[in-house]
């Protein structure tokens, strides 16, 4: 919508016409006046922003989505960007709490990251899907996702019982996981 905006093509209508459907279709009504070049151009940019946003993605999975998979997900993503690796990761659980970990939250913290926002959720039929790669750590997906083959991080230590612990043992994982991918990306 920034992009479409930018360009001088103004969103009129924001709406959907189903419930419940995966992945969920999102309709935009938009309006522009001008030369139909620049107003191609505009959308151009719009459409290459869409499809920068759906960029390669890491999906990690726990059971509750509150702790484990969201330690990974920090942690990918920060060491991502410093090493110039063009992957993001997304964090989600099988059967998501109402909240975050409080040990997580306070480790996070303490470890220099910003402030969790949200809730846990839930993993969804198009982030197992579409991601590069899925991470489990201590859960298993649901009977819906058998074309999917998780790499399974079973022995994670539980982050209640020693944040230090598990955050260590995710994080050299996660380094490992980045060396591989980059490994195959300058193949």
């Amino acid at each position: 919508m920034r992009a479409l905006r930018k360009a001088g093509i103004n969103v009129v209508a924001i709406h959907n016409h189903m419930t419940h459907e995966e992945p969920q279709y999102i309709f935009l009504h938009y309006w522009g006046k001008g030369p139909a070049a620049d107003l191609a151009r505009g959308l151009r940019s719009a459409l290459d922003t869409q499809k920068s946003a759906q960029a390669a993605r890491v999906l990690f999975v726990c059971e509750h989505g509150a702790a484990k998979s969201v330690i990974a997900a920090a942690y990918f993503n920060k060491l991502a960007a410093e090493r110039g690796v063009e992957l993001r990761a997304v964090a989600a659980g099988t059967s998501p709490d109402p909240q975050f970990n409080a040990a997580t939250i306070a480790g996070l913290r303490a470890d220099g990251f910003p402030p969790l926002s949200g809730r846990p959720r839930l993993v969804e039929s198009e982030d197992a899907l579409t991601a590069k790669r899925v991470i489990t750590l201590g859960a298993t997906l649901p009977a819906k996702f058998t074309s999917v083959r998780p790499t399974e991080w079973n022995d994670t230590p539980a982050v209640s019982a020693n944040y230090s612990a598990a955050r260590d043992s995710i994080r050299a994982r996660v380094e490992a996981l980045l060396a591989e991918l980059s490994a195959k990306h300058h193949r």
